[in-house]
């Protein structure tokens, strides 16, 4: 979760609260942040109604990684103070990153009421209501956004919305608003890319590359160009290109990844010894008998995608949209 947040309230800390407060502001050791956190306990326990208290626990636990505890802190500010914005924020956020998106959506309304013009509550609403399958609404949403705020971010994200929906020329104008306002956008270039039908003109491969050649991109867009740049020389026929491009942005997204192969090694080996043979005999009949719903599950462009437009093309079978709920449940049964 990003540190920034909108300050649209500040509240008065008591000075026993100040030292831990302080830690917040800082990139403090864990052991300093469990001695805080058992400081605003201990002062909880005596002024059980402090706003302020839970509200400092709330964002030192969230330092912690410990989020379940971080959003009941934050819920129990907002029920004693109901107007602490920046609570509120948090605890739409944290939701929105456990993709509740109902009731993320539930906070956020609360928020946009008090502040219908904050670009920051706008698009997270819109982004709870695309989510939330509420396509319209969330189109909508966007709509107010880029023209009160345009942003070039925010007319990519729209320009997202629009091809969730199959508007693809509308979205293809939108992602294009985005690199005018922001010619170093490589999400944007890379949100182009990855619209199937959608071909670049030269002018557009020409300013990727120039782009790159610019050592203030920062990582991410670089990586993305990158990618973005391998399927426009694909699409050209210009395979050797492509291949070097799709090799670089590759290269770009590992530095990225906290990835070990001996601990994944070490992972397959330890659920092929759990799931066996014998482990599934013993569960046999369990689970629900419906026929119905059928979850394909793969990596990126491993075909998952081509199985499911298969499998809606009989006439008893309704594909969805792709859900990105899965690696949710897993993380919040490991404590999340």
């Amino acid at each position: 979760m990003e540190d920034a947040c909108v300050p649209k309230s500040e509240d008065s800390d008591p000075p026993s609260l100040a030292d831990a407060k302080a830690l917040l502001r800082t990139d403090a050791s864990p052991a300093a942040l469990v001695a805080a956190r058992e400081t605003v306990l201990q002062f909880l326990k005596a002024h059980p109604a402090s706003a302020s208290a839970h509200h400092v626990l709330a964002n030192v636990l969230l330092k912690l990684n410990r989020y379940p505890e971080a959003e009941e802190h934050f819920l129990r500010t907002i029920q004693l103070a109901p107007d602490h914005w920046k609570a509120r924020w948090m605890l739409a956020r944290i939701l929105v990153q456990r993709t509740e998106w109902e009731t993320a959506l539930q906070q956020i309304e609360v928020l946009v009421q008090q502040y219908p013009d904050d670009p920051d509550y706008l698009n997270l609403k819109a982004h709870a209501l695309l989510h939330s399958g509420e396509y319209e609404e969330a189109i909508s949403c966007f709509e107010s956004l880029v023209s009160a705020h345009p942003a070039a971010e925010h007319w990519m994200f729209y320009g997202y919305a629009l091809a969730t929906v199959g508007r693809y020329q509308e979205s293809i104008a939108a992602y294009r608003q985005a690199v005018a306002l922001k010619p170093d956008l490589g999400e944007a270039y890379w949100s182009l890319s990855n619209l199937k039908t959608f071909r670049f003109s030269l002018g557009e491969t020409g300013a990727m590359q120039q782009a790159l050649k610019e050592p203030s991109l920062d990582a991410r867009s670089r990586c993305l160009m990158h990618f973005a740049l391998g399927k426009a020389f694909e699409d050209a026929g210009e395979y050797e290109n492509s291949f070097q491009q799709y090799k670089n942005g590759n290269s770009l997204f590992r530095r990225q990844l906290q990835h070990s192969a001996d601990r994944f090694a070490d992972f397959v080996r330890r659920s092929k010894a759990t799931f066996t043979p014998e482990f599934f005999r013993e569960r046999a009949g369990s689970g629900n008998p419906a026929a119905d719903p059928i979850f394909i599950v793969g990596l990126p462009r491993s075909g998952s995608t081509l199985i499911e437009q298969i499998l809606a093309s009989h006439s008893m079978v309704e594909g969805t949209k792709e859900l990105t709920v899965l690696n949710a449940i897993a993380t919040r049964g490991s404590g999340y």
